[in-house]
């Protein structure tokens, strides 16, 4: 067997993965303006880990998992574009702070929009951000987030966005904008 044999092959078993670990998530899909509905459940997701070399699977609720070492607990998803200059000042904000971040017990979880995978890595690799990162290929996690329209392409990204949700996976807060208080209101959650 031939290495792009084995790497497509890989691919495809990866896809089959996330589908089974991508549960229920279309039945909790955001509104299309990426505005939190009250009570709303995060919509689940799994994918690949770019902030790791090899193909490990990181899920959502891997982050709900971390953050109930604390009841006060956060998972924060960070939806970001590499094209994108505000997403860039706010991903270092979280890294200048990701030693309180974690004291906090605020899981922070990358999700690349519209770029490949290979790109991605680079700039998280160029930019020292090593927080976990899923890349989304399909779009599929940025459509449940209302980051794209269902449907849209993912040049059409809404980003930066970051939703907080609690530590039983309960959306808490969207941000569509970083700006002087964004740390304050991921701390804060609501």
């Amino acid at each position: 067997m031939t290495s792009a044999h084995s790497a497509k092959v890989l691919l495809l078993l990866l896809c089959a993965m996330s589908a089974v670990f991508a549960r229920d998530a279309k039945s909790t899909v955001l509104s299309a303006s990426g505005k939190a509905l009250a009570e709303k459940h995060m919509p689940d997701f799994a994918g690949i880990d770019l902030s790791k070399p090899g193909t490990e699977v990181l899920a959502l609720e891997d982050g709900v998992t971390l953050a109930k070492a604390n009841p006060n607990g956060r998972v924060v998803l960070v939806f970001f574009s590499t094209s994108c200059i505000p997403c860039r000042e706010g991903l270092m904000e979280l890294k200048a702070n990701a030693d309180t971040l974690q004291k906090d017990a605020i899981q922070v979880i990358l999700v690349a929009v519209g770029d490949s995978r290979e790109n991605v890595r680079n700039y998280l690799t160029k930019i020292g951000v090593s927080f976990p990162c899923v890349w989304d290929k399909s779009g599929q996690i940025s459509q449940n987030y209302g980051v794209i329209p269902q449907g849209g392409d993912l040049s059409a990204a809404r980003v930066p966005l970051t939703a907080i949700g609690d530590n039983k996976g309960k959306l808490l807060r969207v941000i569509t904008a970083e700006g002087d208080d964004y740390l304050a209101l991921i701390r804060k959650g609501k």
